[in-house]
């Protein structure tokens, strides 16, 4: 739409989470990526840059890299937790604090937008999601890239999210210092 306030949005959309990390796994591993799935117990920093350099797993498996990516949720293990990146917090936009999850069967053909509808309680098995709406200050910091949850979260806008992370994310890795 020529002269529209919106002639340079793009548009976001959603994916099966599922299916989108298999699709990002696959293709990483096709070009020499190593993935390792499992539980950080200790992350290395290198004592003068603060770059990471190794993180311990559950079994003791030790993983050194040049580049971590960080996806495991909203925590942000490695770039919040660990780099202390810090959040921008929305919630003064965005005031919705929690959510209730529960597993649903689709009724109707799927649409091509996102709607939070508000229903009575009791819910069917609810759990409850608590979250701070915003985004890392940083999507990359030192030679670790967030993506997915651990980059933000602006439910029930996460397809706002989405369009936002990936206008803003800069996939290309900073250069690891010489050591």
């Amino acid at each position: 739409m020529k002269g529209s306030p919106l002639a340079d949005i793009r548009p976001a959309f959603h994916f099966d989470a599922g299916l989108r990390a298999d699709f990002l796994r696959r293709n990483c591993i096709r070009f020499g990526v190593t993935r390792t799935e499992g539980r950080i117990t200790r992350v290395q920093q290198h004592p003068e840059t603060s770059f990471l350099t190794w993180v311990t797993m559950e079994n003791g498996d030790e993983h050194k890299a040049d580049l971590f990516t960080d996806g495991p949720g909203l925590r942000g293990l490695l770039i919040q937790q660990t780099l202390q990146t810090g959040c921008g917090d929305w919630s003064h936009w965005l005031p919705c604090n929690s959510a209730w999850a529960l597993p649903c069967e689709s009724v109707a053909p799927l649409r091509p937008c996102t709607r939070a509808t508000a229903r009575q309680a009791p819910l069917a098995d609810p759990r409850p999601i608590r979250f701070a709406s915003g985004k890392r200050r940083r999507f990359r910091n030192r030679n670790v890239v967030a993506i997915g949850l651990a980059a933000g979260f602006v439910e029930p806008l996460e397809a706002t999210f989405i369009h936002l992370n990936s206008r803003l994310h800069r996939p290309a890795p900073p250069r690891h210092p010489a050591q």
